[in-house]
């Protein structure tokens, strides 16, 4: 049995000094998770200043709880490729894997795990009955201490990548087999056990805090931390006496936990460094020649212009918040019309009205925004990173009815202002093109109506019948974000590949895009308490002496509304607005925000949400 830890000391968030421990009998094990593939950003922790760190404290192991293949435009050009190639120089003990490795597909996995020099453990992933990496744990001996790692990744992640992804594979009860693990570790001689675990804290079957609660009895005490990812928070804490910890995502910050032995037990002490915490760290010169090499690689794809936009295209997130997720964007608008495009024009030659021919997108699917101003190819990858094809299949009214409940199986109520109220994301909310589609998030059944928008045809929902062809990706059409339907029903047509398309067509308009400056009306919300309306939504000026109140500013509202505003003492400015999400910004100014009643920013204050602040050059007494 291992040896328990009689002493944690636990600081969230700080700076600890970056020395290697020196007495016997102690470790430090770095940690990273949820890395995407941004190893060097703007006011995050470098890539290269953690492989210093790792490689100054000889006694140290440097390990990561997964999705670091796929994300920022480094890691999507090169199928995960380069970040393999960066974690290796980095010098990366042992990963476990997170959901979005499988986005390439297994073939391409298994490529790079081939590829990889560290040890991927993933016990709870079984292809014929074996572990799929090879390896489910592991053991080191570092600074006299034998630590024992498992890795554990949520069985979520057959509904949050491509079936086709993990096709063969079964994804194990993640307690039952950490259970098991921990004895195999016992016996393999660890004295202090780590679970890797790719979990979170929300919209999973089992978050890591529920694993360490599960862990009594017999199992009491025998697990002495976890560390965890997938969900993207900073988490510090402790669970029926487990350490349970995360750095965010994208290198905000590195975990550092150290390790001593006192006695018959271990001392722990953990603390999440972030870019000021490390910012007299010499940075190692072989990754950061790596980095540079990599990314002067991609310069040349990623710098292409492809056209420009005089609002931003609302995709990813805002604060805590990921409007494509819950509301119909701008930018999701204009992805679905590229795709609704894209079909109409692969089933011309069979004569089918385009009326009939709708396109839908989840949400999920949409992982950053397209900025004002300038777009370049770079702008669109971070946008739509996954290589899905585009699939037509051909669906009834009543399919396309069951599809939309399972997009607003999200939404848990409304209030009188449109606010939604809503469980925690998973990316299925659909956005659309070629239909108008009202939801009531407060109903039972919470669509409302479907109608089609070229003809205002109101769709009967018992009709089982009539064909109309839907195009979307490949993810949710092998039945991804829990769209089963679609993924029994047999593919009509396949017309090529998501980012292509919508590249081919913002580059097909070098003189800038002009008709997404909001979204478009195609979903509303309706209930008893809220039947549409004007809003009124809150904004705060800042500028840079830090002088907020009574300020006057010429503010566009989508690009294109000037309004001449005057702020309280406080810095506040009101608007009235019409229902839906805008994007405001001062004249003159590149900064530009997102309101939204729907959203409820610019409204509520909370977790998800903060009140928009906009950047303002002049002080007007």
């Amino acid at each position: 049995m291992s040896l328990r830890f009689s002493l944690l000391t636990l600081v969230s968030l700080g700076f600890l000094s970056l020395s290697a421990i020196a007495r016997e009998d102690a470790l430090t094990i770095y940690y990273t998770n949820d890395v995407h593939g941004y190893v060097q950003e703007e006011g995050a922790v470098d890539l290269a200043k953690i492989a210093a760190l790792h490689k100054d404290s000889p006694e140290s192991l440097l390990v990561d709880t997964g999705d670091f293949l796929q994300g920022a435009p480094l890691a999507s050009i090169t199928r995960g490729r380069s970040v393999v190639e960066l974690m290796n120089r980095a010098g990366y003990d042992v990963v476990t894997l997170g959901n979005h490795e499988f986005d390439y597909g297994q073939a391409t996995l298994k490529e790079r795990l081939a590829e990889a020099e560290f040890a991927v453990v993933a016990a709870n992933i079984l292809e014929n009955g074996q572990y799929f990496t090879g390896l489910g744990h592991a053991v080191y001996e570092v600074g006299g201490i034998k630590v024992g790692f498992f890795g554990l990744t949520t069985t979520y992640t057959p509904e949050a990548t491509a079936p086709a992804n993990i096709a063969g594979l079964t994804f194990e009860n993640e307690i039952e087999c950490a259970k098991r693990e921990i004895a195999a570790l016992e016996n393999a001689g660890a004295e202090l056990i780590v679970g890797l675990c790719h979990l979170g804290e929300q919209g999973v079957p089992c978050t890591s805090t529920e694993l360490a609660a599960a862990l009594t009895g017999d199992y009491q005490g025998r697990l002495d931390v976890i560390l965890d990812g997938h969900n993207h928070r900073l988490e510090n804490d402790v669970v029926n006496g487990v350490l349970i910890a995360q750095t965010g995502t994208a290198l905000t910050h590195v975990g550092r936990l150290t390790v001593s032995r006192e006695g018959n037990s271990f001392k722990l002490s953990n603390t999440l460094l972030g870019a000021a915490d490390v910012e007299g760290v010499i940075p190692d010169s072989e990754v950061s020649s790596q980095i540079a090499m990599e990314k002067s690689a991609l310069q040349d794809v990623m710098n292409v212009p492809l056209t420009s936009s005089p609002v931003p295209l609302w995709g990813g997130w805002v604060g805590n918040l990921a409007p494509a997720r819950y509301a119909e964007t701008n930018l999701g608008d204009l992805i679905c019309d590229v795709l609704r495009h894209e079909a109409v024009t692969a089933l011309r030659r069979e004569g089918i009205d385009p009326s009939r021919i709708v396109a839908v997108a989840n949400g999920g699917g949409m992982r950053d925004s397209l900025p004002r101003g300038t777009l370049t190819a770079g702008d669109l990858l971070s946008v739509l990173p996954f290589a899905n094809q585009l699939i037509i299949k051909k669906l009834s009214p009543a399919d396309l009815y069951a599809l939309f409940e399972i997009s607003a199986r999200v939404f848990k109520g409304v209030d009188e202002n449109g606010v939604l109220d809503f469980n925690d994301e998973t990316g299925a909310f659909l956005q659309v093109s070629g239909l108008k589609v009202i939801l009531d998030p407060d109903a039972t059944g919470r669509v409302r109506e479907i109608r089609l928008a070229d003809t205002g045809e109101l769709l009967a929902r018992e009709d089982r019948e009539r064909s109309l062809y839907v195009v979307a990706n490949s993810y949710i059409m092998g039945g991804g974000n829990d769209y089963t339907l679609l993924g029994t029903l047999p593919e009509y047509l396949a017309i090529g590949f998501e980012y292509e398309a919508v590249r081919a067509y913002l580059a097909s308009h070098p003189l800038g895009i002009t008709g997404y400056f909001k979204e478009d009306g195609r979903i509303r919300y309706r209930s008893q308490q809220y039947e549409g309306g004007n809003y009124t939504a809150r904004l705060r000026f800042e500028c840079e002496s830090g002088v907020h109140g009574l300020q006057s500013a010429v503010l566009l509202i989508d690009g294109r509304t000037v309004r001449t505003v005057r702020s309280d003492p406080e810095g506040f400015v009101t608007l009235t607005l019409s229902e839906g999400s805008h994007s405001v910004s001062v004249q003159g100014m590149e900064q530009a925000v997102l309101v939204s009643n729907y959203l409820g920013i610019g409204l509520v204050e909370d977790r998800y949400r903060e009140i928009p602040v906009l950047r303002v050059n002049h002080v007007h007494p």
